[in-house]
């Protein structure tokens, strides 16, 4: 089995690079070399009528977009690199042809140099064209653009200069390209851009510094603050009334969390819950869990057999805390009550365990068509227990055989719907088929290449999960979903795909509003192996610095406030909050190259943001005795 980290951006932008990759067509084979191995990377670039390429630029790129050195030719087109002591391939750009991509070399086998390199024809390459815009400052002195290309290549990423007033331009092989501002001293997000030969395609990068952010952004969050008074569970809820108001009417609440293991933002929800029960019409509540795992909890808010505890344990490790069992036990106090008419549902919308999926499934099969039971004897490598040892690993036959046998099991329901509702109810039924659509979900979810596969897999179930949910819930109900950050935002450019929260924005439109958090500093729990699960750290968090969105919060000075973004007056606010700044981020799996945030568009994420200004690591349940 494997394990998948919870959070988008646990992964953040760093795994989003590693697996961009897409195949292209097979670049060209790397130019003979003249000359004895040294320990210089030297040689000529050529003009496509052999001139020599005056100040091309010139770049040495080692695996996942890593920039290892770059210098500017001569005048005659001669330039001198020392030559790295990993692989590394070479770019080179111009004005004067379409660049020159050199597939990546081994050090210890690298051809002898002085290279020629020769730019292709102008007309065979894609210009990329735009400009640079900036928040917060001015760009830095030698700024570049870099354009990664999406192949199947290791290092083919490009550069060019920035003029003056932020403009630039590319000739580059035809292809699809990220590109974005290279400098570690701006914040940028890249923007994706796909060219034929002889196109020419425009984009317009937006950066910001590093720089803190401006007063009049602190002082607009100053004033627009709702301060919440507390994180403590069971105190009165009257302060949550601003917060609860600037929902609105929508279907859908999604509820995020820049940590899975911080105390004080599932204690927040928590009172955020109390209060949409009470007066907003929230009735059911599904959290980042196994669709079949959470029935389990449900059934003991239901029926109140066993202990919080006890029906906490059938969730992922993360939730398994005295946090999350005090809110189950709210919610099975406010169902017991018998003045409360409408109960809260416990659900589920993740995909990463099908056993309990297949049980349901067979149970009805079982009960309206046992013979119907043997389409399950093929999805028997799916059918094992995850919530705590990771996804399951399939050979290349079993995501063949349980890729069909799947798909068998979700037309099979689809054409029995009538009689099955016949033999059983119309509710049972679509529980039952929305089982099988999710053994069919996890499939694909365990049937990914890579990281980028597994990402898009699991958002698209997890999005149309919770439609169902939706749609499927009582006519005026509303759904409180609890997730990361980087599942329930709204803005996916920065991620391997489309995640949840675009995915219920695009189906539901304004019946979906995004909440997301941010943090200034303290401590989370996290897992630093993930091939021990069970152990776990508090991870410190120093105070966040400039350049991350959560520094300008900061600033208002209230211990915990929310802020509806879409009120941003036109101006230093808006193009503040439309700019892109780090974004803090960290899933279950945290290690110490993990990266910290990543780029992205506040108010693009977000419809309202909550700040709290020193967290806590969460706690977890006592070791089972």
């Amino acid at each position: 089995m494997r394990v998948l980290l919870f959070a988008v951006l646990a992964v953040g932008a760093a795994a989003c690079t590693a697996d961009r990759k897409l195949p292209e067509p097979a670049a060209p084979p790397p130019p003979a070399a003249v000359a004895k191995l040294d320990d210089k990377v030297t040689g000529r670039i050529e003009a496509p009528d052999a001139s020599g390429a005056s100040h091309a630029l010139v770049a040495l790129n080692g695996g996942r977009e890593k920039r290892l050195a770059v210098t500017r030719a001569d005048e005659q087109g001669r330039f001198d690199l020392p030559r790295p002591g990993e692989p590394f391939a070479i770019t080179v750009t111009s004005p004067q042809g379409t660049a020159v991509f050199v597939p990546p070399i081994d050090p210890g086998k690298a051809p002898a140099t002085p290279l020629l390199l020769r730019l292709g024809e102008p007309s065979s390459g894609t210009v990329v064209a735009g400009t640079v815009k900036v928040v917060g400052g001015a760009l830095p002195n030698g700024a570049l653009v870099s354009a990664s290309r999406l192949s199947k290549d290791e290092g083919d990423t490009f550069f060019g200069d920035v003029s003056s007033d932020g403009a630039f331009a590319l000739r580059l092989p035809p292809g699809s390209y990220m590109v974005r501002v290279d400098s570690d001293e701006v914040i940028t997000r890249a923007i994706k851009v796909s060219g034929d030969a002889g196109a020419r395609e425009e984009a317009v990068l937006n950066v910001s510094t590093r720089a803190p952010a401006p007063a009049e952004v602190v002082a607009w969050l100053k004033g627009e603050a709702i301060p919440i008074s507390t994180a403590e569970v069971g105190t009165p809820d009257q302060d949550l009334a601003p917060l609860v108001a600037a929902l609105g009417d929508a279907r859908v609440i999604g509820v995020g969390e820049t940590t899975h293991g911080t105390l004080e933002f599932t204690r927040i929800k928590h009172r955020l819950l109390e209060r949409l029960v009470a007066t907003h019409g929230v009735t059911d509540f599904a959290m980042e869990a196994n669709f079949g795992a959470a029935e389990r909890v449900d059934e003991y808010l239901q029926t109140g057999r066993g202990t919080p505890e006890e029906a906490v344990r059938n969730l992922f490790l993360v939730w398994q805390t005295e946090e999350v069992r005090d809110l189950v036990a709210w919610m099975r106090r406010y169902n017991a009550d018998p003045k409360h008419r409408k109960k809260i549902r416990f659900r589920g919308y993740d995909v990463q365990g099908a056993e309990r999926s297949i049980a349901a499934v067979r149970a009805y099969l079982r009960r309206v068509d046992p013979p119907a039971e043997s389409l399950l004897q093929p999805l028997a490598p799916l059918d094992v227990h995850t919530n705590n040892h990771g996804m399951v690993e399939l050979t290349e036959a079993e995501k063949s055989e349980t890729g069909a046998a799947a798909a068998r099991l979700v037309e099979h329901f689809g054409a029995q719907e009538n009689a099955y509702v016949k033999r059983s109810s119309a509710a049972a039924y679509a529980l039952a088929a929305q089982h099988a659509r999710v053994v069919q979900q996890a499939q694909t979810l365990f049937a990914a290449k890579d990281f980028r596969e597994e990402f898009i897999a699991r958002d698209r179930a997890m999005g149309d999960n919770v439609v169902w949910l939706a749609e499927h819930a009582d006519p005026d109900a509303r759904v409180m979903v609890w997730a990361h950050n980087g599942h329930v935002q709204l803005d996916s450019a920065d991620l391997p795909g489309p995640n949840m929260g675009q995915r219920i924005r695009q189906r539901l439109g304004a019946g979906y509003v995004s909440v997301g958090f941010l943090v200034n500093q303290g401590a989370y729990r996290a897992c630093p192996d993930p091939k021990e699960p069970r152990t776990t750290v508090e991870v410190p968090l120093g105070s966040v610095e400039p350049g991350f969105a959560a520094e300008a919060f900061a600033r208002v000075d209230i211990p915990i406030f929310a802020v509806d973004l879409r009120k941003a007056p036109t101006g230093i606010v808006a193009d503040w909050l439309t700019a892109p700044h780090l974004l803090q981020s960290f899933g279950w799996i945290v290690q110490k190259d993990s990266p910290k945030g990543y780029p992205g568009f506040l108010a693009h994420a977000f419809d309202v943001a909550v700040h709290v200004d020193h967290t806590t690591a969460s706690r977890p349940l006592p070791p089972r005795s």
